[in-house]
């Protein structure tokens, strides 16, 4: 989970609010749940979202300058990284840190992805 040790360096710095969207904060895998509870003890308020769903991606994009975007790679890598940036831009986010730096999300042609939710989507 790259996401709780970039959330842990910037809270370092002590210079900004920090807001990290998770999958889900009642994870039952405990590691997981152990890393949500270090950031919210750390300070960090913990917000929901689904890459594959453009609505909660909107309110966790809210009232946020920049996004350092920590997805990992699997299944949603593309399409949801993509839901991501949509919805920053929806939201006005200022500047967005791809966590995959091989592919030009702006230049993006879904084609044939073999991604679950391609064809709901609508892309």
């Amino acid at each position: 989970m790259l996401g709780s040790w970039i959330v842990a360096a910037v809270i370092e710095k002590g210079t900004i609010e920090v807001k990290a969207m998770v999958r889900s904060s009642n994870d039952s895998h405990q590691e997981k749940r152990q890393k949500i509870d270090a950031m919210k003890a750390k300070g960090a308020g913990i917000v929901e979202g689904d890459l594959m769903k453009g609505e909660t991606l909107r309110g966790a994009c809210a009232e946020v300058d920049v996004i350092v975007s920590a997805v990992g790679n699997n299944d949603v890598t593309v399409l949801g990284q993509k839901n991501l940036i949509d919805a920053a831009k929806q939201q006005g986010v200022k500047r967005f840190i791809p966590s995959d730096y091989s592919v030009d999300y702006r230049q993006l042609s879904l084609g044939r992805q073999r991604q679950p939710g391609y064809v709901q989507a609508g892309v």
